[in-house]
C-alpha cells in the first residue's frame, strides 16, 4: 500500500512539474511573440523615418528567431523589401525576388529598382518579365516612362525612346522630367536648349533640370 502511494505521489509530482514546465514555455512563447510584434511596429517607424538600416537590423533579429509569430512572416519580409529599396540594394532585392517574387506584385519603386539592376547585370529576360507584370497597372507613370526610356536607350532603340517620350501624357514634375529626357536625346544643340528651357518652365525648382541646363550652357561656352 505504501509503495503504491509513493508511486502515486511521484506521478503527481512529475505531472505538476511537467505542467509547470509547459506553462513556463507557453508564457515564454507569448512573450517572444509580443516582443516581435513590438519590433515589427518599430521597424515600420524606422522605415517611415528613412532609417532602413535600423529596420533591417530588427528584421534580421526576428529572422534569427525563426519569426516568433508565423503569421507576420510576410510583414517582416516587406520590411526587408522596403529597407533594401531605400538603401538601393539591387543584389539583395534580386535574391529576395528569386525566393519571394509575390512581394513585388504591388511595390512599384522596388520593382523599378530591381528592373534597372537586372538590366545592368545582364539579366534582361528577368527584367522584361518583371516589367511586363506591371503593364497597365502603373501608378507612378512618369517614373515608369523614365525607366522604359532608359532601357530603350541602353539597347540602342533611340527612335522608340523618343516616340515614347513624345506620346507620354504626364503632368507636373513628371512632365518636366519627360522634357529633360527629350533634351538628352535632342539631335542638335538648338533643339536641346529649347527642351531644357521647357523642362525648366514646367518645374523651375527641379535641381536635376537646373544642373543639366547649367552643364549645357557651360559646354557651349556660355558660362
Amino acid at each position: 500500500m505504501r509503495t503504491r502511494n509513493r508511486i502515486l505521489g511521484l506521478v503527481l509530482v512529475l505531472g505538476v512539474t511537467a505542467g509547470g514546465i509547459a506553462g513556463v514555455k507557453a508564457w515564454a512563447d507569448r512573450l517572444r511573440v509580443r516582443r516581435d510584434a513590438d519590433s515589427l511596429t518599430l521597424a515600420g517607424e524606422f522605415l517611415n523615418e528613412k532609417r532602413p538600416a535600423d529596420a533591417l537590423d530588427l528584421y534580421r533579429r526576428s529572422e534569427s528567431l525563426d519569426f516568433p509569430n508565423p503569421t507576420t512572416r510576410t510583414e517582416w519580409r516587406m520590411v526587408k523589401l522596403h529597407g533594401l529599396t531605400q538603401l538601393l540594394r539591387g543584389p539583395q532585392l534580386a535574391a529576395l525576388y528569386e525566393t519571394h517574387p509575390e512581394l513585388f506584385a504591388r511595390q512599384e519603386q522596388a520593382s523599378r529598382l530591381l528592373i534597372a539592376w537586372l538590366d545592368l547585370n545582364g539579366k534582361a529576360e528577368w527584367a522584361d518579365r518583371l516589367r511586363n507584370s506591371w503593364k497597365g497597372r502603373e501608378v507612378s507613370l512618369g517614373d515608369w516612362v523614365v525607366l522604359d526610356v532608359e532601357r530603350l536607350v541602353k539597347r540602342g532603340r533611340f527612335e522608340e525612346a523618343i516616340d515614347l517620350l513624345e506620346k507620354a501624357d504626364l503632368k507636373g514634375e513628371a512632365d518636366a522630367r519627360r522634357w529633360l529626357r527629350m533634351a538628352f536625346l535632342a539631335p542638335n544643340a538648338e533643339i536641346q536648349v529649347e527642351r531644357l528651357n521647357e523642362a525648366l518652365r514646367k518645374h523651375p525648382r527641379n535641381a536635376e533640370i537646373r544642373r543639366a541646363r547649367a552643364r549645357f550652357f557651360e559646354s557651349q561656352g556660355n558660362i
